[in-house]
């Protein structure tokens, strides 16, 4: 287990300074500091430039991206190489730690499995027509909470994915630890409160958010999130926040995406996690990268895509469907709606084996129902690995077989999976293959059927 601590930094060199100082004396277990500077103007950036190393991974912007985008950079950073028990610590930079600050977190999230979130202070709200209303924080915990304060906001690498990114709508600052707590609740997972931590906030010391635009800012976010979270049936006829069980109604489909990428296309590759991020799909794609040294590039990359399902299977549930993904995609912006009333998907109960395509550059069908929106694809014409879904049952079988089928991943995991189960191919295509040019080698194909708004 490892804490990868989020830091922003806008001005306010001197708590920054004593942030750091505290975190490096107080945190003995292993840690790493993940620090973007959002444009400071008073020497922060130059020193920290001077201070990046091993344990510091130091980043800076020319301009201020705010709480939600600079938070959304950090997530970028952090995501690929975060392992299953890792947790992700936002704080902010005007925040001291003391001894044994992060041990209470740690033990919350090793022995409560539905916790997601959680934070030295929180609150239960009421979420009124134009604006939420904190109830009384509690006084002891951990403490089942609606939402907590991102000064001291941790979360786990799973709830990371499944909630996705920050919103970004909500500008500069205020209200988006609110959202993000509350989009957490509406997948299931917990939010805790724990008071008395020992930590000091000096309170809106970091700057991040400019002088001026706080009040405005935080009574237009709230009208906003209102209206979200009624639109996303997060609040009931009370304005309480609804907290749903993972298998309260049996409902919700599970989506855990993972991109196939190398270090040169690291350009196209946050293009496309923009690309998803666009649409419904609330994942955060965890990114596999090519790090293996074989010679030939055509080998790199399928030792690569059996690492991503490698990777995979050990960090979902049995419930869930692993999207793999290419890293040059566009998306349908209905893509989780079209999947959740897609029905072999809706067809399929947890445990069995599926596998389909969100892309088709016209391969052959062996039966058609349109108007259930798949084909059945003869497994022996599949090519092109840009948006495979699978159950990890099959993912299993397909790692287990690997070196029993040659070619590169596209035919391995067709193939394999056609020995346990139909090739489904959605009807049209919800992935489009931006066609970016290929570092190992692939040519292009594009899928002439693709729908970029197209709802079941």
């Amino acid at each position: 287990m490892q804490l990868k601590i989020a830091i922003l930094t806008h001005n306010a060199l001197e708590y920054t300074e004593r942030c750091l100082a505290s975190v490096a004396r107080e945190t003995p277990v292993s840690h790493r500091v993940f620090i973007l500077d959002n444009a400071s103007t008073d020497g922060t950036a130059d020193w920290l430039r001077t201070r990046a190393g091993a344990d510091w991974n130091v980043e800076l912007s020319q301009i201020n991206l705010g709480v939600p985008g600079g938070r959304n950079w950090l997530l970028r950073s952090i995501l690929p190489e975060l392992a299953g028990d890792d947790l992700v610590v936002f704080l902010d930079n005007d925040v001291e730690v003391h001894e044994h600050w992060y041990e209470t977190f740690v033990k919350l999230f090793a022995t409560r499995p539905r916790a997601g979130i959680a934070g030295a202070m929180g609150h239960p709200i009421i979420v009124h027509s134009d604006h939420r209303e904190l109830l009384p924080s509690p006084s002891f915990g951990p403490a089942s909470v609606d939402v907590v304060s991102g000064f001291c906001f941790w979360t786990r690498p799973k709830t990371a994915r499944a909630v996705g990114f920050f919103d970004e709508r909500l500008g500069r600052f205020w209200h988006e630890d609110d959202d993000y707590c509350v989009r957490a609740v509406n997948l299931g997972y917990e939010v805790f409160a724990i008071p008395n931590t020992p930590i000091t906030h000096y309170g809106h010391k970091s700057g991040v958010a400019e002088a001026g635009i706080a009040a405005d800012c935080s009574l237009e976010n709230q009208r906003y999130l209102a209206g979200k979270w009624r639109q996303m049936g997060c609040v009931d006829a009370e304005g309480r926040i609804i907290h749903r069980g993972f298998e309260s109604d049996g409902q919700g489909l599970k989506i855990v995406a993972y991109i196939l990428s190398c270090p040169e296309r690291e350009v196209i590759r946050r293009q496309t996690i923009e690309n998803l991020q666009a649409s419904d799909c609330p994942c955060a794609p965890s990114v596999e990268i090519d790090q293996t040294t074989f010679e030939r590039r055509q080998e790199r990359q399928v030792q690569t895509a059996r690492r991503l399902l490698q990777r995979a299977i050990t960090e979902v549930s049995e419930s869930d469907y692993i999207l793999f993904l290419e890293d040059d995609l566009q998306f349908n912006r209905h893509l989780l709606h079209n999947l959740e009333s897609w029905h072999p998907i809706k067809s399929a109960k947890p445990g069995e084996h599926f596998f389909g395509s969100l892309y088709n550059p016209n391969v052959r069908a062996l039966t058609r129902s349109p108007e259930r929106a798949f084909l059945v694809a003869d497994p022996e014409t599949v090519f092109g690995s840009q948006a495979f879904v699978l159950s990890p049952a099959t993912a299993r079988y397909i790692v287990a077989h690997w070196e029993e089928v040659i070619g590169m991943q596209d035919m391995k995991m067709s193939r394999l999976a056609a020995r346990v189960c139909p090739i489904y191919y959605h009807v049209p295509s919800l992935v489009q293959h931006i066609g970016y040019a290929s570092v190992w080698g692939g040519h292009y194909h594009w899928a002439s059927d693709f729908s970029d708004d197209w709802r079941a």
